[in-house]
């Protein structure tokens, strides 16, 4: 079994790939832009989520429609720690989304202006850096700005560790 472990805010987290530690009929989510474990119980089991005011909560698993709700949201997690990661990884996100649109200054993404720079951050996994690219098309999604400083100053702000979070990096 391989198991990656990360630090974030004192807490040690162990990740373990979904396909090692979930038997059926818990089911992976193959989403591949989420990175984060979250499961689909069985009926009675207890499972972890996010609420809407961001607290981390805890509740016995039903059927029904309101909690496959959660489940296809990607918020139900087998553990407290899986939650607390993935709430983390949504904090940082805002966090790097209120950069940009601070670096903005009011001023909108013009996709058909190819001089208006357009910045997104992205992780080299081969040289353990986080560098950022030029878009010209509006076909990528993501948290984009249109200030070139975009990594220097969210680099200055949240630091290597957060900035990787909201790029949902673990390494």
């Amino acid at each position: 079994m391989t198991t990656q472990t990360i630090t974030l805010d004192g807490i040690e987290y162990n990740l373990t790939p979904v396909t090692e530690t979930i038997s059926e009929p818990k089911k992976p989510v193959q989403d591949p832009n989420v990175l984060h474990m979250t499961v689909m119980p069985n009926d009675g089991e207890i499972y972890h989520y996010i609420d809407l005011f961001g607290l981390l909560c805890k509740r016995e698993w039903r059927t029904a429609e309101n909690f496959l709700y959660m489940f296809n949201n990607h918020n139900c997690y087998a553990t407290e720690k899986n939650a607390h990661l993935a709430l983390s990884i949504q904090k940082a996100k805002v966090e790097l989304q209120n950069i940009a649109s601070e670096l903005n200054d009011g001023r909108e993404i013009n996709w058909a202006d190819g001089n208006q720079a357009k910045c997104k951050l992205h992780y080299n996994y081969k040289q353990d850096e986080i560098r950022h690219y030029y878009y010209q098309s509006d076909s990528d999604s993501g948290i984009i700005c249109i200030k070139e400083s975009f990594l220097e100053v969210a680099f200055e702000r949240m630091g290597k560790a957060k900035l990787k979070l909201a790029l949902e990096v673990y390494k």
